[in-house]
């Protein structure tokens, strides 16, 4: 190194005495979290599915996202996000489903969709070769569409916002898509992505109620038969089998944060949820 910069001590050191002093021992320091306790009141603010599922998780990531509002610095990636093509399906379904709530063939279908692709200017060139993927991908989608749409379901509702009150508490969310058929709803998500599905033995700890708070919130809208997740790339509708489970436990959850004024955002003890976190540096978990 000392000759790569120029420096010349006209000594000759052998790699014992740089060891010396790049792995030189000495006390190291313990980082600490600081404890926060800090007063919040769930009851007079209004709670997402995600806000929820953060304090569920880490109470210490809730914390700084949503009271101190520290906000992540996004590094530009030449790669899209997966949310970032996500959000540009949910906009396309949208407009296609706002201009029509149903479609009598799959290329009738195909065709409005690839039609707004098409009118997407993308400078990235990954960005466009993403579409050109779920082009394809969503082939299995338009056939299982098409089959909803002969069984006599409706577009009602597209990515449409919600209030409502349960437990004392306000909840809100931007519903992807309501169907309807006759005199009854269902609720979808759509998901172009990775979601968490529940077993027997693991609803109880379930952290995402992403489907409950659908379901509530669409019960202000009409009659409700259903939920699930529909999924983009298989074309399948995933349903909620833990329905009524998942309610009473959101309800409990809820009750608790309600009567609760304080609390002590500690850190999580799982630390796989520290894997991706925007604060595993703040609390040390690097």
């Amino acid at each position: 190194f000392l000759t790569q910069l120029g420096i010349d001590k006209g000594e000759v050191v052998d790699s014992e005495a740089y060891a010396s002093l790049l792995f030189k021992k000495g006390s190291q320091t313990t980082f600490t979290c600081k404890e926060i306790i800090a007063p919040f009141d769930f009851a007079a603010t209004k709670l997402s599915a995600t806000g929820l599922k953060s304090f569920l998780t880490c109470k210490r990531q809730f914390y700084y996202r949503y009271i101190a509002k520290i906000k992540s610095h996004d590094i530009p990636q030449e790669l899209p996000q997966e949310w970032e093509i996500g959000n540009l399906l949910h906009n396309t379904l949208k407009e296609v489903y706002t201009k029509n709530s149903s479609f009598q063939s799959v290329q009738a279908l195909q065709n409005s969709v690839e039609s707004i692709f098409e009118s997407l200017y993308e400078s990235n060139p990954l960005v466009r070769y993403q579409i050109k993927l779920w082009k394809k991908r969503l082939r299995d989608f338009y056939v299982n569409e098409i089959e909803r749409f002969k069984a006599g379901y409706r577009v009602e509702a597209c990515e449409q916002e919600f209030t409502c009150k349960h437990e004392g508490i306000t909840l809100f969310g931007t519903i992807d898509r309501i169907d309807r058929r006759e005199n009854s709803l269902e609720v979808l998500d759509y998901k172009s992505g990775s979601y968490t599905l529940y077993t027997k033995n693991s609803v109880e700890e379930a952290t995402d109620f992403q489907l409950e708070f659908y379901y509530l919130l669409a019960s202000t809208f009409g009659e409700l038969k259903g939920c699930g997740f529909y999924d983009l790339k298989s074309g399948e509708i995933i349903s909620e089998s833990f329905l009524e489970e998942k309610l009473r436990l959101l309800t409990s959850h809820l009750a608790t944060l309600r009567e609760t004024k304080a609390f002590n955002f500690e850190l999580c003890d799982n630390y796989d949820a520290c894997k991706y976190c925007e604060f595993a540096l703040m609390c040390g978990r690097v």
